[in-house]
């Protein structure tokens, strides 16, 4: 059923949304979703979707239907999302690379996540599946449906159970957040006294020196879909064997995280090498897997995989925060699928990939400096400028600074809203992707304004991965101003930092020399 939004047009609306009784929020405060699509599909959904919603009494608002011109659209989003019931966020083939949203856009899909409700719903047509969703944490961490066409009202009628459903995080685990409150206490429970000394314990072992180059320093945690452990490591791998422990004490008590053999074989099965970790799985982590079987019997294997994401993110975010960073370059976190079937399922083939990534990473450390040029020539620019239209003052101080220090750069900016001009989305993966750093320009004009999803994809991916250096430069916002995933990486605020210009530098350096 869609809602009469706006009996009284002639009387319209303040497009700064000011009203006090504001028809828009009101509309989507009593509605059952809030719908979010590309104006691509809107025939598609209104035919095939919204016909469905409608027949089962289903209320729905929906930014392409629903707000009047002369209304800024993604200011109208952000305010709806945070006054939602619920969300429904629909992706097509051929409209997923094209969705726009302001940054406080994705901010407030990232602090409706962070709720007890179990709020924002993905619905994917066209063949998408959930290896299509893009890799942003609030939206990994939404439940979503696969829109089978032989399957179309079926896949429609779970959507809108699911829109009914009050499901709070509160109604299925014991208290509050289970995910966040687990990560906080691995953290200060175990990692945070046990990582300052985890590299030194491990440089002074046997099999460290025994085996040099084949055991990194580092911990791996384990972080299997099932939230289960298997026990003691390799107990159903023969490709895994725990050899011993490193020994810490810590204020008189002992800390031993176990050492594992990893083997590696040739397509024959013999072996061709073998190598060494520290290796867990995390303990306060495992109890997903008692509570789905012992605790809870409505604890889904969806609620349960949400829970597991939410604690990886949660995790990830403490040991990549400026105050912890010292951490997490000791960590890496290995989250699997070990309900499917295939090698990747197994233990040994994540901590063979695990092992070598890690070791190829703090040799390439290692090099810094040394190999200015050669690895200068994987990339067409040292930095990348992407920033927005009423940001160009700001970008021309910065681009004289680089060029007096003779840094290499490349510009990039995406048309704002209304405008023709700008560069391409193509063209700007193109610059972003061929640049060894990017500085992105986050100001009160940009963060309001569009980012593609397929951009902050690009950007989360690469700050996640370490495969891409992102420095934003915040200028009359605060850090709590930006997604989580951006505040991963080192920022400078010009508001704070005087010598910001000369911190840009030096941060781009830091790689170079």
């Amino acid at each position: 059923m869609q809602l009469d939004l706006f009996p009284k047009m002639a009387t319209g609306r303040d497009p700064n949304g000011k009203d006090d009784e504001d028809p828009w929020l009101k509309a989507v405060e009593n509605a059952d979703v809030f719908v979010m699509y590309n104006n691509d599909d809107e025939y598609e959904i209104s035919k095939y979707i919204f016909t469905i919603f409608q027949n089962n009494k289903v209320t729905y608002v929906s930014p392409e239907e629903h707000i009047m011109p002369g209304f800024r659209t993604y200011q109208a989003i952000d305010q709806a999302i945070s006054a939602s019931k619920k969300m429904l966020l629909i992706l097509s083939k051929e409209s997923i690379e094209n969705f726009s949203f302001s940054l406080e856009t994705l901010l407030t899909l990232e602090k409706s996540l962070q709720t007890n409700k179990l709020r924002l719903i993905i619905l994917l047509k066209d063949g998408l599946g959930e290896e299509n969703i893009p890799k942003l944490p609030m939206l990994q961490l939404a439940s979503h449906v696969i829109l089978e066409r032989n399957l179309h009202e079926k896949c429609i009628m779970n959507v809108i159970e699911m829109i009914r459903a009050d499901v709070t995080i509160d109604s299925v685990l014991p208290a509050g957040n289970l995910a966040a409150g687990m990560a906080w206490s691995h953290f200060t429970g175990y990692l945070e006294l046990v990582l300052p000394e985890l590299a030194q314990g491990i440089q002074k072992c046997d099999w460290f020196n025994d085996n040099p180059g084949h055991m990194p320093l580092c911990l791996f945690m384990l972080l299997p879909h099932s939230g289960r452990s298997t026990g003691k490591l390799g107990d159903d791998d023969r490709d895994v064997e725990e050899v011993g422990q490193i020994e810490i004490i810590i204020n008189h008590r002992p800390y031993s995280p176990k050492v594992c053999k990893v083997t590696e074989r040739d397509k024959n099965g013999h072996i061709k090498s073998e190598y060494f970790c520290v290796a867990q799985y995390p303990g306060a982590f495992c109890a997903l897997g008692t509570i789905k079987e012992e605790i809870l019997c409505s604890f889904t294997k969806t609620q349960r995989d949400v829970e597991v994401q939410r604690f990886y993110h949660y995790l990830n975010e403490i040991l990549n925060h400026e105050k912890y960073k010292q951490y997490g370059v000791l960590t890496k976190m290995l989250m699997y699928d070990d309900e499917e079937k295939g090698e990747s399922a197994t233990i040994s083939y994540q901590l063979r990939k695990g092992v070598h990534d890690v070791i190829r990473n703090q040799l390439e450390k290692a090099a810094e400096g040394v190999k200015k040029t050669e690895e200068t020539e994987h990339y067409r620019d040292e930095v990348c400028l992407l920033y927005h239209i009423k940001d160009t003052k700001l970008v021309f101080k910065v681009k004289d600074h680089l060029d007096k220090n003779k840094i290499r750069y490349s510009q990039a900016r995406p048309a704002s809203s209304g405008e023709r001009d700008g560069d391409s989305l193509s063209e700007i993966e193109r610059r972003v992707r061929d640049a060894r750093w990017v500085i992105l320009f986050i100001t009160e004009s940009s963060q309001k304004d569009m980012i593609s999803m397929f951009l902050a994809e690009i950007l989360s991916i690469g700050i996640e991965t370490n495969s891409l250096n992102v420095i934003p430069v915040l200028n009359g916002i605060t850090p709590a101003a930006i997604p989580s995933f951006m505040r991963w990486a080192m920022h400078i605020c010009i508001d704070r930092d005087e010598d910001y210009l000369d911190m840009i530098v030096d941060a781009v350096r830091g790689i170079y020399q």
